[in-house]
């Protein structure tokens, strides 16, 4: 025999519970960190589900918040720390190596690092890290998301998609691979010394985002001014146009002349430039400028 079951308890119980999405916006991150606050920062565990969407009972997250706004979170930024998610991040070491090195229980490791993630991730805007989410969805680089939004690149993977899973093989240290990188080598000879092979280095150097300081070349200035080719090329007889930090060598990530990103934004900052209305370029002389524009 079937027995109708009763509405008004039921509906109480919904009142009581936040879905996966609503717990995300609420705790100020992507829902792709809950498992992680649930394993390493006290954060409660799901109480059920419904359509395959896991359930929060707001009293818990609200009781956790309340704990949180303690201080009892405060993320511990010392170097040690830094390092260990530098390592999560950049090189994907597991936690265990890391910890081991440190004469930490690995443990610890992984709780100190996530701490200091969800720190850093939830001082980013939940509108912002859903548009991110939304911009890596339709296709868009992270390097493309990381430029719009005026932040690293490593902070976008690190909101999207959370702490990577470590990964093995030999990993180069991202230490070794920034002072490398800083010398100004050919990405060839930094392969060489660290005993890798030129496309496994490209993509390590790939992964690790903006912990290298950035080489631009000059494909990459024309993008960030809209300007042409033709427009570098002559700058680049200019005196005032700073040298070439790097010359087709192999040493950016393709091949061809390159500047530190630091070599352009000095030169950007001492000159004044004007966008122009018609292709959006920003350029010295506007009146030369349109006059090439009014002939077509």
């Amino acid at each position: 025999m079937m027995v109708a079951m009763p509405t008004r308890p039921f509906a109480r119980a919904l009142g009581r519970l936040l879905f996966e999405p609503e717990v995300g916006r609420v705790v100020g991150v992507l829902p792709v960190w809950l498992d992680s606050m649930v394993r390493h920062l006290r954060f409660p565990a799901p109480v059920g589900a419904r359509n395959g969407v896991r359930q929060w009972d707001i009293e818990a997250v609200e009781a956790w918040l309340r704990w949180r706004a303690l201080g009892r979170l405060a993320p511990i930024l010392s170097e040690r720390t830094l390092r260990w998610l530098v390592l999560r991040l950049v090189a994907r070491r597991p936690v265990a190596s890391l910890g081991q090195e440190a004469g930490v229980p690995a443990k610890d490791v992984e709780r100190q690092t996530a701490r200091l993630a969800v720190h850093l991730v939830s001082r980013v805007p939940y509108e912002m890290q859903q548009q991110w989410a939304r911009d890596r969805q339709a296709g868009d680089t992270d390097r493309a998301i990381a430029a719009r939004s005026g932040v690293g690149v490593t902070l976008v993977r690190l909101v999207v998609d959370g702490i990577p899973r470590p990964v093995s093989g030999g990993r180069i240290n991202p230490y070794l691979l920034r002072q490398l990188w800083g010398q100004g080598l050919p990405v060839a000879v930094i392969a060489d010394r660290v005993g890798h092979s030129v496309p496994r280095t490209r993509a390590e150097i790939d992964q690790a985002g903006d912990f290298l300081p950035a080489r631009l070349t000059s494909k990459q200035i024309v993008a960030r001014f809209g300007w042409t080719r033709t427009n570098v090329r002559g700058l680049r007889q200019h005196p005032h146009f700073p040298e070439p930090d790097g010359h087709p060598t192999g040493a950016s990530m393709g091949k061809g002349t390159w500047w530190w990103a630091a070599t352009i934004d000095r030169w950007e900052a001492g000159v004044t430039m004007r966008r122009c209305s018609v292709c959006g370029a920003r350029v010295q002389r506007l009146g030369t400028h349109n006059t090439k524009h009014n002939r077509q």
